[in-house]
């Protein structure tokens, strides 16, 4: 059958992939502090690199909302926000919500076949196993786009999950095997709903799983450096970038 996330694609790095994990892990870890610029020159030569893959590095980590861009000011590093992470769970709440339903009208028989295999790794995951649960975890919410045969909706679903992952790459330091295994419990319930082609159940599911994923995450927060959390609301230091710096960044 055709699959439907594949994962070894998400895996693949480019030079400017490694660059962005690179500072994002900096970004992340506070060895760059938030409000820091980031010069396309020097990471240039710290890389050893040209400017092509560092430009790239940047429109990935804007998406990811750790930069902002600005033509008179240049690339600065941002924070995470509390706001930012209550706004992006709510958006992808009423997205993922939407493709539930319309995944579970448009299900085919290799829709169900995949999400039967799906279900089946998630159960026999061990807890402990944070690669494994960061993998399935990604297939479980894009695939939803996927299933709803909506190309906008699955686009809109793929922007908003790029937009967290700085939040979960680090959350994930701090998440344990019960955690994992709770959250794999919720990802089987919606599965399991939209195998009994059951709209009212699939979306109660995956509003309790998000519900849940928000007390979770607030814990995970909790146990964060406070230096790397700001708590302050600025709209524009958080909105999803498109298109990304322009060209003429120095």
């Amino acid at each position: 059958m055709q699959v439907l996330v594949n994962i070894d694609d998400y895996r693949s790095e480019s030079i400017a992939e490694e660059i962005a994990a690179d500072l994002r892990m900096r970004i992340l870890h506070g060895t760059i502090t938030a409000g820091t610029k980031l010069r396309e020159i020097e990471l240039s030569k710290r890389y050893n690199s040209s400017r092509t893959p560092i430009r790239e590095a940047f429109r990935i980590l804007q998406q990811e909302n750790l930069i902002s861009y600005s033509p008179f000011v240049g690339v600065t590093t941002i924070a995470l926000t509390q706001k930012f992470l209550e706004d992006s769970g709510a958006l992808r709440r009423v997205l993922e919500s939407f493709a539930v339903e319309l995944g579970i009208i448009n299900i085919t028989e290799k829709d169900m076949v995949f999400l039967a295999g799906l279900k089946e790794k998630m159960a026999y995951m061990e807890p402990d196993n944070t690669d494994e649960f960061n993998a399935l975890n990604q297939m479980f919410h894009l695939m939803l786009g996927q299933m709803s045969k909506n190309r906008e909706l699955e686009k809109a679903i793929i922007r908003a999950w790029n937009s967290t992952l700085s939040f979960r790459t680090l959350s994930m330091e701090q998440y344990l095997p019960d955690r994992i295994a709770s959250a794999s419990l919720e990802h089987i319930n919606v599965i399991q709903a939209m195998l009994n082609r059951n709209i009212t159940d699939g979306v109660k599911y995956l509003h309790e799983h998000f519900d849940r994923s928000l007390e979770r995450n607030k814990k995970c927060v909790q146990g964060m450096d406070p230096a790397l959390l700001d708590t302050f609301e600025e709209a524009d230091t958080y909105g999803i970038v498109i298109n990304g710096p322009d060209e003429s960044l120095a």
